[in-house]
């Protein structure tokens, strides 16, 4: 999508001052993951339109293979306005995505040979809930994917202003039953699957409804709960000061799937933490640091001024 914000403490309905970018949960995640030089292709359907070569434009930039997208002449891109208030008023995202190209997207517009060849299948929440036609190849893409021995990763990602809860927990919960690894909120886990537990217990919990052995969860500024092999783990948050609140979660999600490529889920979530902290402190949706910055970050030495 095509994002477009006014800067902090002014409403949409009165400035004058747009910040343009361009976001989308798997979009993020891609482009996350090239930054910490891993090889990703993303897939998607996009108008034949100078706002479609913005996105192409944007993906190339960051090193993201966007040679299988589809392209769609007279079809429109989605976007979303958002509107970043410091607390107590909370981030305000108003959408204006539907009959978007992407919401268009049939199993002709997936290059399968791709999709069958990849180490990681990543898919989010988000985009099974834009339309029918999403939600029937999202399921294909996820079956095919698994069925032919690619790894899956699912984050919950849910948005209430997209689909009811309830529809977002049958969709997602097959999709998840053929998932290597569930990431999802706290929130979701209350919204979505009804559990209200202290994390550890929800995430056992969460093993036997999805039916997967790995499940990340986040837990705001106190960090991150994540059960492997049985066992529950907790890891806390970086501090940070907070200049865009939107995008942190894909940054973390992607900091996790480089530790399950790595075998090592716990230096994954621990990356993914270091991650959403940098992309906390960035305008836009996107990780635009890199492994340096992570370790940094993560070794707690950096400097107040690098010169």
């Amino acid at each position: 999508m095509l994002r477009l914000s006014v800067p902090t403490g002014e409403r949409i309905e009165t400035s004058h001052r747009y910040f343009v970018s361009v976001a989308g949960s798997e979009f993020n995640v891609a482009v996350a993951l090239a930054r910490m030089g891993r090889s990703v292709t993303w897939m998607s359907r996009l108008p034949d339109s100078s706002l479609g070569r913005r996105v192409i434009g944007e993906l190339e930039r960051y090193g993201v293979d966007a040679s299988h997208v589809t392209w769609a002449p007279g079809e429109r891109l989605g976007a979303y306005f958002v509107e970043l208030s410091p607390p107590p008023r909370p981030v305000e995202v108003t959408y204006d995505r539907q009959n978007s190209s992407a919401s268009a997207m049939e199993a002709r517009d997936i290059n399968w040979a791709a999709v069958e060849a990849a180490s990681v299948l990543f898919v989010s929440g988000i985009t099974p809930a834009i339309s029918d036609k999403c939600r029937e190849l999202t399921q294909e893409v996820v079956t095919r994917a698994a069925a032919a021995g690619v790894k899956v990763i699912v984050d919950i990602n849910y948005r209430s202003r997209l689909w009811s809860a309830s529809d977002a927990r049958d969709s997602l919960q097959p999709l998840c039953g053929l998932a290597s690894l569930v990431i999802l909120t706290q929130s979701d886990a209350r919204t979505v699957f009804d559990l209200e537990d202290e994390p550890c217990d929800a995430l056992t919990e969460l093993i036997g409804v999805l039916g997967t052995s790995m499940v990340v969860m986040t837990l705001g500024s106190e960090g991150a709960a994540w059960i492997e092999d049985g066992s529950c783990q907790r890891s806390a948050a970086f501090d940070t000061e907070i200049v865009d609140r939107v995008g942190a979660g894909d940054a973390f999600a992607a900091g996790v799937i480089t530790g399950f490529l790595d075998g090592d889920l716990t230096e994954g979530v621990q990356r993914g933490l270091a991650m959403a902290a940098l992309t906390l402190g960035l305008y836009g949706d996107l990780f635009v640091a890199g492994p340096r910055d992570v370790d940094t970050i993560r070794s707690g030495t950096a400097p107040e001024v690098e010169r």
